[in-house]
Order: C-alpha cells, then structure tokens, then sequence
C-alpha cells in the first residue's frame, strides 16, 4: 500500500502483477480470500511469491532495517501525514469547505 508505506523508508513494497490486480471480486470476502489464495498456490503468480520470499527474508536477516522501519514508521504517526495535526488540518479544511 504505496499511500502508507514509503518503499525502503518505512517498509517494503513489492510490484503486485496486473492479472492479481484484475482479479475477479465477490461479494463474499471469505470465499474471495480462499480463492485467491488458490489461484497463488497454483504457481500462477511464481515473481509475486518470490518478491514476498525475499523481501520477508531481507526482515529476518536485518535487524538495523527493521528497527529503522519500526523507527520511521513511528515518526510518520506521531509527526508525519498520519499525525493527529495532520488529521486535524485535513478535517479544518473539511468544515471549513462545507461552510463556505
């Protein structure tokens, strides 16, 4: 989710194929979740499961990155565009559009 991760600065992002992108939706998310996963499991989507294989693996070996994600992460929250100021900014702007 490139609009809350920052790829390599707050975590990692992997490129999701298009035909996963596409793929068809129900209106029962439990069963959409379950075919999907099937449809991964089937080896369609090899580069998808390797980029997660390599991205997880450069997590478990690199224990300075993930207390830099953890660290950035964090400071977006507390100062950042996820901040409460952030928030409050965003909702002034709101009200004030709705008034005018």
């Amino acid at each position: 989710m490139p609009e809350i991760i920052k790829d390599n600065d707050t975590g990692l992002l992997i490129e999701v194929p298009e035909k996963i992108r596409k793929f068809p939706l129900t209106k029962n998310p439990k069963k959409e979740v379950t075919s999907y996963i099937s449809y991964v499991n089937k080896g369609k989507h090899k580069e998808l499961v390797d980029q997660l294989v390599n991205k997880l693996g450069c997590l478990i070996e690199d224990s300075k990155l993930r207390k830099r994600f953890a660290k950035e992460g964090k400071r977006e929250i507390e100062r950042g565009k996820f901040s409460i100021e952030q928030r409050n900014k965003k909702l002034k702007k709101i009200y004030e559009e709705i008034l005018d």
